[in-house]
């Protein structure tokens, strides 16, 4: 027999309704700049001087960040909001990642990126290759799970083609290109329990919002989104109502009008850096189209306010004039 959904828990085709219902504008908005964003791709990369840091930036970072705003348009639309809030997790992330390689010596951040990923991937080889350290620490700590046994012996490729991978590695963190960076992840790993690309240079992802003068925004979204991401935001998963705690509904718009409105603006950051990098001649345009085709559906999406009855009220907020200089004025990229 079919499973069908719970009526309360699972409402799809209702949340879906809902959404279009309330926020067509926004979403609208949002395809629109997901759209933007693909164009800005090849874009930005015709004007690159097309070495590693500019690989890095706008074919990972830049694409990856497209990808999440896709992401995110699609569970909005479906009516998947926490879905959506986990996305936007990894957008910030991004974003943070964006603006701490554009504000300073892009070049060797781009290159850090880089080596870190082979790096990596040696690392990946190794652990199927008998006889290194990494192999007995995968192998030994996959002893516990079945699902891993003989994991090694699986693979599509042949020790001998895995141990040829691992030399052509070695040869690339030796060369003269990149063996001083490769030299910094070394001393960086000393100690560390955690190694990510950016730790020669900073500890973690506060460091970095602090060194680019996002600290303040680190604060307030990284944790409450890492909560979403790892099952820790008890708050979105239980209503405490008359009859004691029951479940949310899975499928809901309540947190909606938060999920837009950041992503429009952490989209917009992105869009802004990296026009600013290599396009500034276009600061201008990406303005104009803030002003004439995005800024009333951004400032004008509806607010949800939830009372101690689980009823949900909708407000319309009033989108306040545009001053004559905004046009010529940076800071007034977001109003």
């Amino acid at each position: 027999m079919k499973e069908t959904p719970h009526p309360q828990l699972l409402p799809r085709e209702e949340m879906q309704r809902q959404m279009q219902e309330v926020f067509r504008p926004q979403l609208e908005l949002l395809e629109e700049l997901v759209n933007y964003g693909s164009n800005l791709i090849p874009r930005a990369y015709s004007d690159a001087k097309t070495d590693t840091a500019d690989v890095v930036v706008i074919h990972n970072f830049l694409k990856q960040a497209v990808v999440l705003m896709d992401g995110i348009h699609i569970a909005a639309t479906q009516g998947s909001v926490i879905n959506g809030l986990i996305l936007l997790r990894s957008l910030f992330e991004i974003k943070l990642c964006l603006e701490w390689i554009l504000k300073k010596d892009t070049a060797y951040r781009g290159e850090l990126f880089y080596v870190w990923q082979i790096r990596h991937k040696r690392k990946a080889c190794l652990r199927h290759i008998p006889g290194t350290p990494e192999y007995s620490r995968f192998h030994e700590a996959a002893k516990a799970e079945p699902a891993l046994q003989g994991i090694s012996d699986r693979l599509p490729y042949s020790l001998g083609e895995l141990k040829d991978q691992v030399r052509k590695y070695d040869e690339a963190l030796a060369s003269e290109k990149w063996k001083s960076i490769n030299g910094k992840f070394e001393s960086a790993a000393n100690g560390r329990s955690k190694h990510d690309w950016y730790s020669p240079e900073v500890g973690n992802l506060r460091e970095m919002s602090k060194e680019i003068g996002k600290e303040a925004q680190y604060v307030i979204f990284f944790a409450h989104y890492s909560n979403l991401t790892h099952g820790l935001a008890l708050e979105k998963n239980i209503w405490i109502g008359k009859e004691g705690a029951q479940s949310t509904s899975i499928r809901t718009i309540v947190g909606a009008d938060e999920l837009l409105m950041n992503t429009f603006n952490f989209s917009h950051e992105v869009f802004e850096k990296i026009i600013r990098h290599y396009r500034p001649g276009e600061l201008v345009n990406l303005r104009r189209k803030y002003f004439e085709e995005w800024r009333e559906r951004k400032l004008g999406t509806p607010t949800l306010n939830t009372d101690e009855n689980g009823i949900v009220k909708i407000t319309t907020p009033k989108v306040p004039p545009l001053p004559p200089e905004a046009l010529d004025t940076e800071r007034y990229l977001y109003i």
